[in-house]
């Protein structure tokens, strides 16, 4: 990877001059050079879906366009990717340490328990306003340039405390929603359902026809982004209503949302061991590519007749689609889905132990380089990981589409590019896309998102705190009542269950998030 053809520089050169983002190589003594001496980071980078690695892939260190970029900068990362499902835990268990891994990647998931500014307080964190200033010319032209970018990518007092994932152009839309096999719909003569009668009856007809288990829910009683139950006006965590927070196991569509899936579970409509399910959408494949569930909530890079047929369906006719978000009568207006986005919450802190925070920075500051994003969104090798399409854009090539080596399309992408680059074009997942996914995303997105609530709200350092403890507590309890009230094993009914949510101080960690979303939008 050190050294190119002048075939391929003069390709390079003619894709600057019409317009795609330069794929600009440094040999190893080149531009992105940092250090004479090598330097080792640690980086503490939680891996979701373990199934991206390919075989003989550990670590993010041993894909290609990683080694590639310790050739060009002469900085070695030492990855730790703690173990599937045990990321928030992982990542508090950190803070207990002597030392924290040079840098973390942070969610809404896993993040410091206090909040940012308090982690630049207790000396966890760095604080990157003068050093992203010095060092960090290229992230800092996104933000100079993008004034609601800047804002969600700094705290309520300014402080810019991390490198935020963010999408390029005009960001990402929602991409995740509810589906069904399209192949079993029509068995049983079914259109794609639309209300939750519609739904249940789709599911009933399933059961009928051999379908082990029509409906897979996950941990939590629905899935990532509430799919299932945001025709009924609610979520399973904090939302907003014209500008008011509301939390949605306090309201009563989540109460009407549990009873009617503690039915369909009785019916044996769904999954029975949903409880024991992970927060991912791509669910475990004996139950997909054997035909054991009917319907469930996903991406749309999943959906169609391409991606689980090359990963083993057993079924040629297998065909996932996505459909509308259910609602209890036709007509009715929804609000939640998954957002659109152009800032991800995904955020990479720098410790404040790091002994090269210049050198930190400046690697980081690397991701968002206009000569070198398209190395981490379409890879190295033209013709191979990507094309130049006719227009100067690029597309992603057979290397990652089509994959001949034993990859799956994923591991393809995971291996020859980044999953996640921190500066993405996400044109290059859509660009992938087959009419049925495209049009699965189309539904998905035909609501609005505008009772989602933003990642970006900061809580002061004693806000976060009392959320923390308030939250804790909470979340463990509506995560485990409600997964028994749908089995019917709980000994709450709905209205001692918001009883007790309430007993255990919902009204405080909804006056902070709504103090929060003021600040928010007075930025």
């Amino acid at each position: 990877m050190k050294h190119f053809s002048k075939q391929l520089c003069l390709i390079l050169a003619l894709v600057l001059l019409t317009g795609a983002a330069a794929l600009s190589l440094a040999d190893e003594h080149g531009e992105l050079w940092l250090t004479d001496e090598p330097i080792t980071f640690t980086f503490w980078y939680a891996i979701n879906q373990p199934s991206f690695f390919a075989d003989g892939v550990n670590s993010v260190a041993d894909t290609e366009v990683m080694k590639w970029l310790e050739e060009q900068t002469n900085v070695h990362i030492e990855f730790i990717h703690p173990t599937v499902s045990t990321e928030k835990e992982s990542f508090n268990l950190l803070f207990a340490d002597d030392r924290l891994p040079d840098f973390l990647l942070t969610t809404s998931t896993y993040q410091y328990v206090d909040g940012p500014d308090r982690a630049v307080e207790d000396g966890y964190y760095l604080r990157l306003n003068e050093l992203m200033d010095a060092y960090a010319p290229n992230y800092m032209k996104i933000l100079n340039e993008n004034p609601k970018i800047a804002s969600d990518a700094a705290t309520d007092a300014g402080l810019r405390w991390g490198f935020n994932n963010i999408y390029m152009y005009n960001g990402r839309e929602g991409n995740f929603g509810p589906a069904v096999r399209q192949d079993f719909l029509d068995r049983i003569g079914a259109e794609l359902p639309v209300t939750y009668d519609d739904w249940h009856n789709v599911l009933t007809k399933f059961k009928e026809i051999g379908i082990e288990y029509p409906l897979l829910l996950n941990y939590a009683g629905s899935c990532d982004n509430d799919s299932w139950m945001s025709g009924y006006g609610v979520n399973r965590t904090f939302f907003q209503k014209d500008g008011e927070v509301k939390f949605g196991p306090m309201e009563d569509g989540y109460g009407e949302y549990v009873k009617m899936m503690a039915q369909w579970y009785k019916e044996g409509l769904i999954y029975p061991d949903f409880a024991l399910q992970g927060p991912a959408a791509e669910p475990d494949d004996d139950l997909v590519l054997n035909d054991r569930i009917g319907a469930w909530a996903t991406f749309a890079s999943w959906a169609g007749t391409q991606y689980y047929p090359s990963a083993g369906a057993t079924n040629p006719d297998f065909n996932l689609v996505g459909t509308y978000h259910p609602v209890v009568n036709v007509g009715d207006e929804l609000h939640l889905r998954a957002m659109d986005t152009q800032v991800v919450d995904r955020c990479i802190a720098i410790s404040a132990d790091c002994k090269y925070p210049e050198i930190a920075v400046k690697w980081l500051d690397i991701f968002y380089n206009l000569d070198y994003v398209n190395v981490f969104n379409y890879g190295l090798r033209e013709g191979e990981t990507y094309v130049v399409n006719e227009d100067g854009t690029l597309s992603w090539g057979d290397k990652i589409n089509n994959n001949q080596e034993g990859m799956t399309k994923n591991q393809a992408r995971c291996y020859y590019t980044m999953t996640n680059a921190p500066y993405e074009d996400y044109s290059r997942v859509m660009g992938s896309w087959t009419p049925e996914q495209l049009e699965s995303q189309r539904k998905w997105c035909s609501i609005p998102d505008d009772w989602e609530l933003s990642s970006f709200l900061t809580p002061t350092s004693d806000e976060s705190h009392d959320l923390a403890v308030i939250m804790d507590d909470i979340e463990s309890f509506v995560l485990e009542e409600t997964t028994k009230m749908i089995m019917g094993t709980s000994s709450y009914d709905f209205e001692s269950f918001r009883s007790k949510i309430r007993d255990m101080g919902i009204d405080r960690a909804i006056a902070i998030k709504q103090a929060a979303l003021d600040r928010y939008n007075a930025r």
